[in-house]
């Protein structure tokens, strides 16, 4: 993954790409489409750039999107068909899901834990101009079948925050952080599951 996964990058190496060989005398699985293969180490989602950059000329990448393998978000910007509904609106808005619904993603919260009126948890960078109205937020929901309730979604604005993870959720430290400050009960909930999770010591 790119330090700087957030800003597009035409200097991929496309060897780095390929799959490892297999163990002597074995056969080697059918290489996935590069596509595939670059958007999953760009962390599920991908811009223009980046594929085109990686070789992936514009007229295949228009291919690719009208025979259903490539879905485009927004303007720019792609991601494989199953990822989920959530994060491609989450995506929509501007960036990857954070606090509580990162929780979620991370499965440190059940979806059951969040109240309608927790919201939608977006990461968005500082000073970032691109803003979708609530009305328009509630428009790409209802196409994409996702319900988020009544309240509009709830923006944690940092670019350290934004970049923490990957493309569709911050780091589980992140998410705890702004948890603690946002919703801290819920965040003491999925603290304590981490906690769970850690191996105990021996003796």
């Amino acid at each position: 993954m790119p330090a700087l996964w957030h800003e597009t990058h035409w200097d991929l190496d496309e060897d780095a790409l390929l799959e490892p060989p297999p163990p002597n005398g074995a056969l080697r699985a059918p290489l996935r489409p590069l596509h595939e293969r670059l958007i999953e180490a760009h962390g599920g989602i991908v811009s223009a750039r980046e594929l085109v950059g990686a070789g992936i000329p514009e007229e295949h990448i228009r291919i690719l999107r009208d025979h259903g393998a490539l879905r485009r978000i927004r303007k720019g910007w792609y991601c494989l068909p199953a990822l989920g509904e959530l994060h491609v609106l989450a995506w929509c808005i501007g960036g990857p899901l954070s606090c509580v619904s990162a929780l979620v993603h991370h499965d440190l919260l059940d979806p059951g834990d969040l109240h309608p009126d927790d919201g939608l948890h977006v990461a968005r960078r500082e000073h970032s101009s691109r803003r979708l109205s609530d009305l328009s937020v509630r428009a790409h929901a209802d196409a994409l079948g996702v319900a988020i309730g009544e309240r509009p979604p709830v923006l944690h604005w940092s670019t350290r925050d934004f970049r923490s993870g990957d493309r569709v959720a911050v780091s589980i430290r992140t998410g705890l952080e702004q948890a603690r400050h946002c919703r801290p009960v819920l965040a003491a909930r999925a603290r304590a599951r981490v906690e769970d999770e850690q191996p105990r010591p021996s003796g």
